[in-house]
């Protein structure tokens, strides 16, 4: 049998399977649990092709960049008399590919990659903030401009901070030949010993996939 485009059940399913990225699939395996969990305690009558086209529309909702749509999709296949689809949606990923961001220049500065991962993520709803990490000189003095009170060190913050939907993550940007001072270093562990998302990005693309990772895990 046929659907609407064409294709059989099947071929829609492994194309797409077959186009989700690394964070897209996580994201797909978190919502197979949440519908499994969902159809368990609920007792409602959804065989596996439906559980899985429901966690493949949330998906499909949320690659698109539409995360109000991804989560109003979740919330609906929740709903006990809701009954889920039963084919997997199409992808656009197959004829029309995902334009890719660009990567950092030759020679690019830190201050060029971080005003373009900064104009991203305003673009796609984020709340962001860069953080002025030089200490003003006065005098051969410096001026703490912040401190870290565990550490009381006023050294080695990330870059960024960037908000949405009351979650929070951290960007230290870099060079694609930059390192990680001692300070920044000991910040990012200390931060994720918090549980901070915090993340080392070298261009666009990284800040992005980072982005996307941390909105993925609460679908």
């Amino acid at each position: 049998m046929l659907t609407s485009d064409g294709q059989t059940p099947e071929q829609k399913r492994i194309i797409f399977l077959n186009t989700l990225q690394d964070s897209e699939r996580a994201v797909f395996e978190n919502l197979l649990r949440h519908y499994t969990y969902v159809k368990t305690t609920n007792g409602c009558n959804w065989n596996q092709m439906q559980i899985e086209c429901a966690a493949a529309c949330t998906v499909q909702a949320w690659r698109n960049g539409n995360w109000a749509a991804a989560v109003k999709t979740k919330n609906l296949y929740s709903k006990v008399d809701t009954q889920p689809p039963s084919e997997y949606p199409s992808t656009a990923y197959k004829d029309k590919p995902k334009p890719r961001q660009r990567r950092a220049a030759e020679g690019e500065s830190e201050q060029e990659i971080s005003n373009a991962i900064a104009k991203e993520m305003v673009k796609l709803g984020w709340l962001s903030i860069r953080i002025n990490s030089g200490a003003p000189q006065k005098d051969n003095s410096y001026f703490r401009s912040y401190e870290i009170k565990n550490t009381g060190s006023s050294a080695g913050f990330p870059d960024q901070i960037h908000f949405k939907n009351g979650i929070f993550l951290l960007f230290e940007v870099k060079t694609e030949t930059g390192t990680l001072t001692l300070s920044q270093k000991d910040f990012i562990n200390l931060a994720r010993e918090h549980g901070v998302k915090v993340f080392v990005v070298r261009s666009v693309e990284d800040a992005l996939v980072a982005a996307r990772s941390v909105e993925g895990r609460l679908l």
